[in-house]
C-alpha cells in the first residue's frame, strides 16, 4: 500500500465521510481509552464515558488490523489531504520562526582592576587586563561532577542551549522535569523500590499544573510536542528517512506559529507529511527493440573488396 494511504488510515480516516472510515475512527478511540464493551444480540456495544459505539465484531486489535488491511479506494481522502496541504503552503509562504533562547550573560567585574573585559573558559573567567581568574563554581563534589561532564552533554554554565528545540517557546525548553538519572535507582535509600513511570508523570503534571508563572507552557507548545511524537513514530513505522520528519515538523511549526491553535490537528499533520514525502519517481516505458528484419547474408549486399 502507498505511504500516503497508510498516513490517511493512521491519522485521518474520517476526513471524508465514509462508513468504514468512521468505524476505524470510532474503533481507534475505543481502543485508546478505557472502554466497557458487551455483546447485545448480534452487535457489540462499547461505552467510553458518556459516548456509545456499536460494532459488528468485538472491538479488538485484530478487528482493527483487519479493517486497516482491507483494500479500499482512498483517492478522495488523499485528494482532501492534498487540498489542505496547498492551503497550508499558501498560509505559511512568508512565515519565519523567531523563537529565541534567553541565555544568561554574565557581566563580571574584575576584583583587582574593575575591568569587564574578560576571557571565558569552561571552568573559569580570566581578566584580559591583569590576568586575575575567577572560578565559575565552588570547589567540591558537585564541581568535580560538572567538570567531568562531556561537551556532548552540554556546557557547564548553561542549560544545553545547543540541544534546545527552536520550534517551541523558551518556557518549554527551560521547564523543570522530574526524572531519574541513568544508571541510578530512583529510591533515595538503599534497597528502596524505584519510582514508577506513572508516578513520575503524575509529579510532572502536578508540577506544571500548580505553576502560577506567566510564562508557562501554552497550548501551542503542547500541540507541537504531540505532533512531534506522532510524526516521529509514524515515520519510524513506515521506515522513512530522518529528513522527512524534520521537514514535516518545520512545516507544522510554521503553520502553528501563524495561528493561535489548530483545530484539525491530525489532518494538519497528514498534510505536512504529504509535503515532506519524496515525489513519486517517474516510470518511463520500456524502450522497444527496433525490428530490423531478418539478417541478409547475400553477396549482393556485401561491400566490394578493394585492393590497392
Amino acid at each position: 500500500m502507498d505511504n500516503r494511504n497508510l498516513i490517511v488510515l493512521e491519522l485521518c480516516p474520517d476526513i471524508v465521510e465514509e462508513a468504514e472510515c468512521k468505524v476505524i475512527a470510532d474503533l481507534r478511540y475505543v481502543l485508546t481509552n478505557k472502554a466497557v464493551s458487551k455483546k447485545v444480540a448480534n452487535m457489540w456495544h462499547a461505552r467510553v464515558g458518556k459516548s456509545r459505539f456499536i460494532f459488528e465484531q468485538e472491538p479488538t486489535r485484530e478487528y482493527m488490523r483487519m479493517l486497516m488491511n482491507k483494500p479500499r479506494d482512498l483517492s478522495r481522502h488523499v485528494a482532501a489531504v492534498n487540498d489542505l496541504r496547498k492551503k497550508i503552503l499558501y498560509a505559511t509562504r512568508g512565515v519565519r520562526l523567531s523563537n529565541q533562547f534567553l541565555i544568561a550573560k554574565t557581566e563580571l567585574a574584575c576584583e583587582n582592576c574593575g575591568s569587564k573585559d574578560y576571557a571565558k573558559y569552561d571552568t573559569h573567567y580570566s581578566c584580559k587586563r591583569c590576568g586575575v581568574t575567577r572560578t565559575k563554581y565552588e570547589q567540591g563534589l558537585d564541581y568535580r561532577n560538572i567538570k567531568e561532564r562531556s561537551q556532548s552533554t552540554g556546557d557547564m554554565n548553561t542549560s544545553n542551549y545547543h540541544t534546545l528545540d527552536p520550534m517551541v517557546s523558551n518556557a518549554m525548553n527551560r521547564q523543570t522535569v522530574i526524572g531519574v538519572a541513568p544508571g541510578d535507582r530512583a529510591g533515595a535509600k538503599k534497597g528502596a523500590k524505584p519510582i514508577s513511570v506513572r508516578n513520575l508523570n503524575a509529579w510532572n503534571k502536578r508540577l506544571w499544573r500548580d505553576t502560577k508563572s506567566s510564562d508557562h507552557i501554552t497550548e501551542k507548545d503542547g500541540q507541537y510536542i504531540r505532533a512531534k511524537v506522532i510524526i516521529e513514530d509514524l515515520c519510524e513505522d513506515l521506515f522513512l528517512g530522518s529528513a522527512i520528519p524534520k521537514k514535516a515538523l518545520g512545516m507544522f511549526a510554521r503553520f502553528l506559529y501563524s495561528r493561535e491553535k489548530l483545530p484539525r490537528e491530525n489532518e494538519t499533520i497528514a498534510a505536512c507529511l504529504f509535503e515532506s514525502l519524496p515525489p513519486k519517481p517517474k516510470i518511463y516505458p520500456k524502450r522497444k527493440k527496433r525490428d530490423t528484419g531478418p539478417y541478409n547474408d547475400t553477396r549482393q549486399k556485401r561491400l566490394r573488396r578493394m585492393t590497392f
